[in-house]
């Protein structure tokens, strides 16, 4: 049996559910005493649709923003039994079997490094790197504006429709086929960068509040939920007079951050009915929205607002914060000097950003673009089909043997103290999508929005109107460059 053959058998056997951002698909492993009819022919493997390529052990560059809580290469030389590190080793092992290469892998644990060393390489025409994972927010996109990156679409054998790359990204960033950066299971920090809302089980038994997963699969989890079960919960724990994040909160979180818009499905850029990008911060429903959201993240006595993730995530694992609307990467990998919830006393649970109400059809989860999930290919690129070769069968091994680590043992397996809350992150992990505005901040709305957030002046559409020419024009500045680079 040759090496493709043999591969082709184990991956036919790896394979369960797939996961695609921004498309609803069933993540759960597949059920082992599913019947199965036999005398259906055999499928093809994906891999033997692909050319049988040897590189002659090329060395294949890899940098990218990596470290203990931003895990996109192996944190070990060697496989040491933990999940995500070997999975990594033994996807790259895979890949370098079967198309006789060598990952040189260049990890950083400052994403602004990343940023400035292949920018720099591109400016002087130095063929450095053949692939980067970064920030999206804080670092693709600058790269892109400098003409640095790649255009995927000139990448033959990278077939971005497929499943284990980011739908999210490839059905709204493109245009007229042409797309500079994407994301997916070949970063395995994009199974951490959804947005939820956690909540610390102690403090909800104490408050009387139950069943949660159960509303959350009734299509009940709303916004006047959490606003019914914030009311009234916060009060001065140490008796000094003031409220600070050494009292009992009900919810915790930064209010800048846009969640909850997002959890009421309010992109702030969206295609209209041409297929054409059309800003929608003006919209009567977005400006609803804001309006509902606004009085409750500045209620001083029900919301703890910090820009410092340390000082919510601690609140939380403390008992001194009910609720945190947060990013997933926090709970699972903790931030900084905080620990993950794991380490935390009390149980907790993780649920889907609330929806605006119960007519509103379904969840979503808007991802968090600074961690780096973002992939994507230097300008310096000059054997497009060797890279594009090469990265399609990492995306490809990633989808079973990333996944499986990442989401079901490490997500699902050690991140969850609640065995409802299984069903839960499906929901919200099949509900993910990327802004175009928050990765882009087109005319400055984006901080306009964050900082109207903050302060609950009532604002904000006369400040974003006086703005709206100047977001115009970044879209379509954004347009003329995906449109024009080669």
């Amino acid at each position: 049996m040759n090496k493709r053959s043999a591969a082709s058998l184990v991956l036919i056997c790896q394979l369960a559910s797939l996961i695609s951002c921004g498309e609803a698909r069933d993540l759960s492993v597949q059920n082992e005493t599913e019947e199965v009819t036999t005398e259906s022919a055999p499928e093809t493997d994906y891999l033997d649709t692909l050319p049988e390529k040897d590189y002659e052990g090329y060395q294949f560059r890899v940098i990218a923003q990596s470290y203990d809580q931003r895990p996109n290469l192996p944190l070990y030389e060697e496989e040491n039994g933990e999940v995500l590190n070997d999975a990594i080793i033994q996807r790259n092992r895979k890949v370098e079997e079967w198309l006789n290469i060598e990952f040189v892998n260049m990890p950083y644990e400052n994403r602004d490094d990343v940023s400035n060393l292949v920018k720099n390489t591109v400016m002087a025409d130095d063929d450095a790197y053949d692939l980067v994972i970064t920030s999206v927010n804080f670092g693709i996109n600058t790269l892109l504006y400098s003409g640095c990156l790649f255009d995927l679409s000139r990448l033959d054998y990278l077939d971005l429709s497929q499943e284990w790359w980011c739908q999210s990204i490839y059905n709204d960033y493109q245009i007229n086929g042409h797309l500079y950066f994407t994301s997916g299971p070949l970063s395995p920090f994009y199974f951490y960068m959804p947005s939820g809302v956690a909540y610390n089980k102690t403090m909800t038994d104490n408050h009387g509040i139950t069943g949660l997963e159960q509303l959350v699969l009734d299509g009940g989890w709303t916004f006047d939920k959490l606003k019914e079960y914030t009311a009234n919960v916060s009060y001065d724990l140490n008796g000094d007079g003031n409220m600070t994040e050494d009292d009992y909160w009900a919810i915790a979180g930064s209010a800048g951050d846009a969640y909850f818009l997002g959890g009421f499905g309010q992109r702030m850029v969206k295609r209209d009915e041409n297929g054409d990008f059309a800003l929608n911060m003006n919209s009567i429903d977005f400006l609803e929205c804001f309006d509902a959201v606004t009085p409750y993240v500045t209620d001083k006595s029900v919301f703890y607002d910090s820009i410092d993730t340390k000082v919510f995530l601690s609140m939380f694992q403390a008992d001194r914060a009910m609720f945190m609307p947060t990013a997933m990467n926090n709970i699972i990998t903790g931030y900084e000097t905080v620990p993950s919830c794991r380490e935390m006393v009390s149980d907790y649970g993780i649920l889907p950003l609330p929806k605006y109400d119960e007519s509103q059809t379904e969840y979503y989860s808007c991802a968090q673009p600074a961690g780096p999930s973002g992939i994507a290919v230097p300008a310096t690129c000059n054997d497009s089909e060797r890279t594009s070769l090469i990265m399609e069968v990492m995306a490809y091994y990633s989808d079973s043997i990333i996944r499986e680590a990442a989401y079901e043992s490490v997500v699902k397996g050690k991140s969850l103290r609640i065995e409802e809350s299984a069903e839960v992150l499906d929901i919200i992990y099949n509900s993910v999508y990327f802004d175009m505005n928050y990765v882009f901040n087109f005319g400055n709305t984006k901080t306009l929005l964050d900082n109207e957030l903050k302060t609950g002046g009532g604002t904000f559409a006369s400040k974003y109107a006086s703005q709206e020419k100047a977001a115009e024009a970044g879209l379509e500045e954004y347009y003329e460059i995906v449109s024009s680079l080669e």
